[in-house]
């Protein structure tokens, strides 16, 4: 089955008619006797559609292409940053959290300095391992609620 074709009459049909009505009402300045006579002119259709193209097209889209890879770059470098400073606090609050405090003896690090002298030095540094903790989780959202505010899209947080 093939589609019908309609002609340019049929289609312009109502608009015909309704021009014959017009044509006794002279527009002023436009002499319509000259229209009239010329085919080429009587038609509505335009002869020429011409659609402006920029030159640099071409140089603009790998421009965009190149700003949306080194923005890719970027936001994958600071999720990188951001979720290894999340695992380093992470190792060393556990390591913390797996040292015990026995009286008398003290914990030295492989130079032969004192780490943990007291109760109150194993506290100390198992509060900040915690709070290191927290600073670089908070961090992270941070990052994650820049991200969906640019409107950065998913992958790239990954």
């Amino acid at each position: 089955m093939s589609a019908r074709q309609f002609s340019e009459d049929e289609i312009f049909e109502n608009s015909a008619e309704e021009k014959s009505e017009n044509d006794d009402e002279e527009v002023e300045g436009v002499d319509q006797g000259d229209a009239a006579d010329d085919p080429a002119s009587a038609s509505p259709l335009p002869d020429r559609i011409d659609v402006a193209v920029a030159p640099d097209d071409s140089e603009s889209l790998e421009e965009d292409s190149r700003d949306r890879k080194r923005d890719e770059a970027e936001w994958r470098s600071r999720f990188a940053e951001a979720r290894e400073r999340v695992s380093i606090a992470r190792e060393q609050k556990a390591i913390w959290d797996g040292v015990h405090y026995v009286e008398g003896i003290k914990l030295v690090d492989e130079n032969g300095n004192i780490v943990v002298d007291s109760l109150d030095d194993l506290r100390r540094f198992v509060a900040e391992a915690n709070q290191e903790v927290n600073d670089a989780e908070g961090a992270l959202k941070n990052l994650q609620e820049q991200a969906r505010r640019a409107g950065v899209p998913p992958g790239w947080l990954r």
